[in-house]
């Protein structure tokens, strides 16, 4: 994969969340909290697992191993989620941006939130934050329909015909 793509995917990433954060800001609080019985539980929890899962690949890259997801009752609403995920996302476009196609080739090695070690490839890396971040999109826009706040389509040929 080039760099160019890799930037592409990320591109996208941000655009398919943009387009599910306005639904996720049409609920009450009540329905943003609520258990669903499902992947994470709330929509709050899915949002956050998903902010922090982004948080601690971009500190791997960097050299730091988080030792732990962040929490979600350290978020007291998706307000609170955004303000503290829009420098995430901003920094990882910037990285991204950094990139020459033989980065993608470096080697990350971290520790798992788990104290187990790892090593990936650094495209492969940015390529599990991207589906990682799908996956999550896809449980959580259900949900949304269910609530009558249905997100936008969120299909990558829509983002690459520009609409």
């Amino acid at each position: 994969m080039s760099v160019d793509r890799m930037r592409r995917l990320y591109d996208y990433n941000l655009w398919a969340w943009n387009r599910v954060f306005p639904s996720v800001e049409q609920l009450s609080a009540e329905e943003y909290a609520r258990d669903r019985g499902s992947f994470w539980g709330s929509i709050h929890q899915a949002l956050v697992h998903s902010m922090s899962a982004e948080w601690i690949w971009l500190s791997r890259i960097h050299g730091t191993s988080p030792d732990r997801m962040l929490a979600a009752q350290d978020f007291a609403d998706f307000a609170a989620v955004q303000t503290h995920w829009m420098p995430i996302n901003a920094e990882f476009q910037t990285y991204v941006g950094s990139l020459t196609d033989g980065d993608l080739q470096r080697t990350v090695v971290f520790s798992t939130t788990g104290s187990r070690e790892g090593t990936m490839i650094l495209g492969d890396l940015l390529q599990h934050v991207i589906n990682h971040a799908t996956e999550h999109r896809s449980q959580i826009s259900p949900v949304l329909w269910t609530l009558g706040v249905p997100t936008p389509p969120l299909d990558y040929m829509l983002y690459c015909l520009g609409r």
